[in-house]
């Protein structure tokens, strides 16, 4: 009794130093996400300033950074609330009773307690209405409301917030149900990686005297383990499935006994006691605090702080990034959709550009020869070629080629964004809690009165000095007119072969009069092309969307920076804990430096990267599973890619079909048989989650 006293002392010791150490780490780490959180507004802040951002997108931003604010304040309100509880609790021993309605809890808290037998169920659901609370022989123990009730949730959830308090649970189940929802509560509970002590109530009545003396005469043949062979068999493969414990603790008890010991006197109160197996259960109770009860109590606050960790402040960032990532994608898609079609659009257009202008001046270069051959002698030579040439030139076709031009883009780009806005409201509503409606003046809207403003000068352009004597008719008459009345003069002499060479070199030089000239409104186009759409219109699209794009990859870039901040302190923390229980487990101490990597499913299962072997032996290392309550896996790193990827999933290569790296996809693919592919997953597919950890690679099973 003085190692179990003297290990209560001790626990209450370790727990105020846990305590102290916890509660640093968890102001610690409030005061860095804090500041996190600071910076994520501050980027949010200047993504309002992008010229192209839509309202509503930025205002469902802006709702999810809020949202991470107050739940990241929840989370804290939460832990925090949690650690005061354990505060004023730091000297006792907490051991807690969970189990479904009527399974007997109160009439086992009776018993130890000596109570009058007030709060045990007559025949109603939901007797424990309340959290109980009571010592007894230096322990604190906890009696919870049954859950599964008919009408019970709130009680059962009165029950689940127990579970953070306490060192070691008692699961009570009753031997005439053995139910597999019972189990999925417990898989609940064991979340936290709480220990677990199964207690079989066996039921049997104690009300006929004749029943009575033949339980009594030989309690063993009800209550003992070699009597509840059959139902242990089905507690361990239920343990087993819904929470990978493949040798859990089971205790058979008749409760109704234990507690009829407290109005029961000499003899028949000795059998009693005898008969409930409860006298093991208390034995049983002090060897677990005094060979593990320091632990447990280390347990209590570093595996809650990590349960807190992984699932009250991890999951507010993962959702925010699980939110932001198809609006990111989507603007991704959208920049490199509009790169590609301004780069086709581009050379597409300067083409056409040549077409046109080449099919309006077609007719010109058509009827030069002929034009010459007929007028050449005449007076007028001059004034009906700038007629035909006004005739085909004109400012309007040019204002056509640009209004086209424009009108073309525009139809595009207004159904571009319109599908962009449809699609950024798609991916809004599913994280808004309202429904997105109404048209909201963004990045449509913009675009639109761009190339309304494109348009707008397009006759400005045309009209501009440089341009405007590029397809000015006159002007190259004139010139025209100058050439030929030199002709005349010269044709006016009695010379008819020089005359025709003549005419023939005027032919030539009118044609490339006109070639220059068609390049010169070619050029013209060109430039307004360059400097209104590929410069200018192009430009301000491409860079305002880019600068959303960069910025909204640098807030999904600091949440998924703060995630794997967090991943980081967990695994921080878990390799701590390791560290700390070893030191408990080894008091001659072992190699700390040897733990290079932990993954962890939090009462499921924890693999190790090491160099060397943790521990001396099969029974050392099972002896520290019990105490530590995971599978424990030690991996060692190596060189084959193949040979890790195997050692982290726990199977050999006959197991599988197949296994490759993607390079394209940067995975490891699994191919493996139907009936491997459970094994393989592992329970909440903790095998997958814990092998990715450790080889820092995806892994997707592919099941044939």
């Amino acid at each position: 009794m003085n190692k179990y006293l003297n290990t209560l002392k001790e626990c209450s010791k370790i727990a105020a130093q846990e305590y102290k150490e916890v509660s640093k780490k968890l102001k610690k780490i409030k005061k860095d996400l804090t500041s996190s959180q600071n910076v994520l507004v501050d980027t949010l802040l200047k993504l309002d300033e992008s010229d192209i951002n839509d309202k509503a997108v930025y205002d469902s931003i802006n709702e999810i950074n809020n949202k991470t604010s107050e739940l990241l304040k929840n989370g804290f309100d939460s832990f925090e609330n949690s650690f005061s509880k354990k505060a004023d609790n730091l000297s006792d021993f907490t051991v807690t009773l969970f189990g479904r309605t009527k399974a007997g809890k109160s009439t086992i808290r009776e018993a130890l307690t000596n109570g009058d037998g007030s709060t045990i169920g007559k025949g109603a659901q939901r007797t424990t209405r309340d959290v109980k609370t009571y010592n007894w022989n230096h322990l604190r123990i906890i009696d919870t409301p049954g859950f599964d009730a008919y009408k019970g949730e709130e009680d059962e959830k009165i029950a689940f917030s127990q579970v953070d308090e306490t060192d070691l649970i008692l699961f009570l189940v009753t031997s005439d149900s053995i139910e597999e929802s019972e189990f999925e509560k417990l898989a609940s509970l064991r979340r936290e990686n709480k220990p677990v002590i199964i207690l079989l109530n066996v039921l049997y009545d104690l009300k006929h005297p004749i029943k009575k003396k033949q339980f009594l005469k030989n309690p063993k043949n009800y209550v003992s383990i070699n009597a509840i062979r059959g139902y242990l068999s089905r507690l361990k493969f239920l343990s087993n499935k819904h929470f990978d414990i493949q040798n859990i603790s089971v205790i058979p008890i008749h409760a109704l006994s234990a507690y009829e010991t407290n109005n029961s006197e000499g003899n028949e109160k000795k059998y009693l006691y005898d008969a409930s197996n409860f006298k093991y259960f208390s034995d049983y109770l002090t060897k677990e605090i005094e060979t593990s009860g320091k632990q447990k109590r280390v347990q209590s606050f570093r595996d809650s702080y990590i349960f807190h960790l992984e699932n009250s402040i991890k999951p507010v960032y993962e959702d925010s990034l699980r939110s932001l990532t198809p609006i990111v994608r989507l603007l991704r898609n959208k920049q490199f959709e509009l790169k590609n079609w301004f780069d086709k659009l581009i050379p597409d257009k300067n083409d056409e550009i040549e077409r046109i202008v080449e099919k309006i001046f077609e007719p010109l270069f058509n009827q030069l020869d002929y034009f010459v051959d007929q007028n050449i002698e005449n007076s007028d030579f001059g004034d009906k070629w700038n007629n035909m040439v006004s005739k085909y030139i004109t400012e309007n076709k040019f204002k056509s080629v640009q209004e086209n031009i424009v009108t073309d883009m525009n139809r595009y780009l207004e159904e571009f964004f319109k599908e962009f806005k449809f699609d950024l409201n798609l991916s809004v509503s599913k994280i808004k809690s309202d429904e997105i409606s109404g048209v909201k003046k963004g990045s449509t809207g913009k675009v639109v009165r761009w190339s309304g403003a494109a348009v707008g000068t397009a006759s400005a352009v045309i009209l501009s000095a440089a341009v405007a004597n590029s397809w000015n008719p006159l002007g190259w008459g004139l010139a025209i007119v100058g050439i030929g009345l030199g002709i005349f003069s010269w044709f006016w002499g009695d010379d008819t072969k020089r005359f025709n060479i003549q005419k023939a070199i005027m032919k030539t030089r009118m044609f490339n009069n006109l070639e220059k000239m068609q390049r010169k409104n070619k050029g013209a186009l060109k430039t307004w092309f360059y400097n209104d759409i590929t410069h200018g219109l192009k430009k301000k699209i491409t860079q305002d969307l880019d600068h959303q794009v960069e910025l909204f990859q640098k807030l999904l870039k600091e949440y998924s920076a703060i995630t794997a901040k967090i991943d980081s302190f967990i695994e921080k923390e878990n390799i701590e804990l390791i560290k700390r229980l070893l030191d408990l487990h080894h008091p001659n101490g072992y190699e700390s430096d040897n733990i290079h990597h932990v993954a962890r499913v939090q009462g499921v299962l924890t693999k190790i990267l090491i160099e060397n072997t943790l521990f001396n032996g099969d029974k050392n290392k099972n002896d520290f599973m019990k105490i530590y309550g995971e599978r424990i896996i030690e991996i060692k790193s190596s060189t084959d890619k193949m040979k890790f990827l195997l050692d982290s999933l726990i199977i050999d290569s006959s197991e599988i079909i197949d296994a490759f790296f993607s390079d394209k996809e940067n995975k490891f693919v699994v191919r493996v048989d139907k009936r491997k592919a459970g094994k393989i997953y592992g329970h909440l597919w903790s095998n997958v989650r814990t092998a990715e950890k450790i080889i820092g690679n995806k892994i997707h099973i592919e099941v044939v």
